[in-house]
């Protein structure tokens, strides 16, 4: 026959396993959902950065179409008026494309790198790529597309959870049950 200070011992550390691993999977959980939130800004925040961006580019080929269409006749004139108007835009832009860069994994993300420097390097010259609305056009699109991958990738990740919270879910779904149907099977045994 089994003392029943065996069964208040094996209780005890029932009890003390099961508050263990509650407090294991709220560690976990809380960790999770914080990854996900920092996860969820940075999508947000690089789908910001990158419409800003386009937007800018955008405005910056109407103005140069603007203005050379104002002073046909004139072009260093449409020029000079141009650069005044769009300074600001080409230093938001700048900053944009940088903050983008940095946002970015120089391997993962290399097309889309590739696709903001282009963007970006069209300011270099902007009587000649301002001015080609279906190249920024193109260009833009290209990285819309690229971005958009991206973006989904991340959001499904932030959907299925982190790894740990992802095994530690189903870890618990597996041996929660295996332990409930051993302390089952072990009272009944030890009543017979």
């Amino acid at each position: 026959m089994i003392p029943a200070t065996a069964y208040a011992a094996v209780g005890a550390i029932l009890a003390a396993l099961i508050t263990s691993g509650i407090s294991f999977v709220n560690l976990v959980i809380s960790k999770d959902q914080k990854t996900s939130e920092f996860r969820q800004a940075w999508i947000d925040a690089l789908r910001q950065d990158l419409s800003e961006m386009i937007g800018h580019i955008f405005r910056i080929s109407a103005l140069c179409d603007y203005y050379i269409e104002l002073h046909k006749d004139d072009t260093d004139k449409a020029i000079n008026e141009l650069v005044k108007d769009i300074g600001k835009d080409i230093s938001t832009v700048s900053m944009l494309f940088h903050r983008i860069l940095l946002r970015l994994n120089p391997e993962e993300d290399k097309e889309i790198i590739d696709s903001v420097t282009t963007l970006h390097d069209m300011l270099s010259s902007i009587e000649t790529n301002m001015l080609d609305q279906d190249k920024i056009d193109k260009e833009s699109q290209r990285l819309l597309a690229l971005s958009q991958v991206l973006l989904k990738k991340e959001w499904k990740r932030v959907k299925r959870g982190e790894p740990a919270f992802f095994c530690t879910k189903y870890f618990f779904l597996v041996v929660v049950p295996l332990v409930a149907l051993l302390v089952v099977l072990t009272k009944s045994s030890l009543f017979k």
